[in-house]
């Protein structure tokens, strides 16, 4: 049971860190900007689509990697 619980703890750490902030911030903009019906300049959503396309490559290729 406590051990469980430090892997979380220390799971929640890792994500903690400037990219995953910025990510989850342009994400959650995104998100609302779309949920409330209001133009997503086009600019601002291929920049998203960037720092997604980044994060999520950069995770891939760390894991692949011994």
């Amino acid at each position: 049971m406590k051990e469980a619980l430090i892997r979380i703890i220390h799971a929640f750490s890792r994500l903690i860190d400037v990219k995953s902030i910025v990510t989850l911030s342009l994400v959650t903009v995104l998100s609302v900007l779309t949920l409330r019906g209001l133009p997503v300049p086009e600019l601002f959503s291929s920049a998203v689509m960037l720092v997604l396309g980044f994060f999520f490559g950069k995770n891939v290729q760390g894991k692949e990697e011994p």
